[in-house]
């Protein structure tokens, strides 16, 4: 629906998750649920915009940092359809989404466009300092059903667990977000196609974490706007804005970022505290749950 509208993309911590028809209406009487209204269009229309989008929040909140028990049912589903799941994603309809966005990608779709992907290193994992339990997460993480989405990222916490303080939010970084970073580049892997993959590995002065949006002030260069320093701490390294704010404008104004297309080099860019460090991976192991 967006063709044309853009000629370049900049996808920052993506999640290219989609769901089922059967899913979607699963939990769309679910939020009608919540909502009190009735799942049709008379129920819903009896809701503003902004009941609408709190009544999302609920339900994503439920699901996501809710407890283990409707942690369960998020990646049970995951395990069944083999992809990981968030609340309220598209659905592949046939119509208006005719494939999931992995298989759209492998066809050939956006195959015209310029890509920046990338992720941070540490998207959904709980600071030191937030309690997190840690023993309960690690026994339901033992007993989960399995499937290809979510084993390689299980058993990898689970091999590293003495050293894990959050092993469920490790598992949905690399699920939702540094899996989806290996796949979409893998699927776009061809003469002429330019994907530029990324990683981001600087963290927080006040999380010591590298974490979900910690990235867009210095991709922004934007370290003295307002509520940045409660965030990342005093004097985050104005190097690091430099060089992914410049690798930003490179996209935009020349169709360059300032390392090389990963599809052509099997190069990647890291940016840490030292700023922009391009390495050969040409398999992406720095984005492999062992990694991790």
């Amino acid at each position: 629906l967006a063709k044309g509208l853009f000629h370049k993309v900049l996808s920052i911590s993506p999640c290219t998750a989609s769901r089922t028809r059967e899913i979607a209406t699963l939990e769309t009487l679910q939020l009608a649920e919540l909502a009190g209204v009735s799942n049709n269009l008379e129920g819903w229309s009896r809701l503003s915009e902004a009941e609408i989008l709190a009544v999302e929040d609920r339900y994503r909140e439920s699901i996501l940092v809710g407890n283990l028990s409707d942690l369960a049912i998020h990646l049970d589903r995951s395990a069944t359809d083999n992809q990981m799941h968030l609340a309220c994603q598209p659905f592949v309809d046939g119509e208006v989404l005719p494939h999931n966005p992995i298989e759209a990608f492998k066809i050939g779709v956006g195959d015209e466009y310029s890509l920046v992907i990338g992720a941070t290193s540490e998207e959904f994992v709980a600071p030191q300092f937030v309690p997190v339990d840690k023993a309960g997460s690690l026994d339901w993480l033992r007993k989960l059903k399995r499937s290809e989405a979510i084993s390689p990222a299980v058993d990898a916490v689970l091999a590293n667990e003495a050293n894990e303080h959050d092993p469920i939010g490790r598992v949905l970084t690399q699920t939702l977000f540094r899996d989806t970073v290996r796949s979409v580049a893998f699927a776009r892997k061809r003469d002429g196609v330019k994907t530029w993959v990324y990683d981001f590995d600087w963290k927080s002065q006040v999380s010591l974490r590298a974490q979900h949006c910690i990235d867009l002030p210095f991709a922004w260069n934007l370290l003295d706007a307002e509520g940045v320093s409660i965030a990342l701490g005093k004097n985050p390294p104005q190097s690091l804005a430099d060089a992914m704010h410049q690798s930003w404008l490179g996209l935009m104004k020349e169709n360059q970022p300032h390392w090389n297309a990963f599809g052509e080099s099997g190069v990647i860019t890291v940016f840490d505290e030292s700023g922009s460090t391009p390495i050969v991976d040409a398999n992406l192991e720095h984005f492999s749950p062992a990694k991790g």
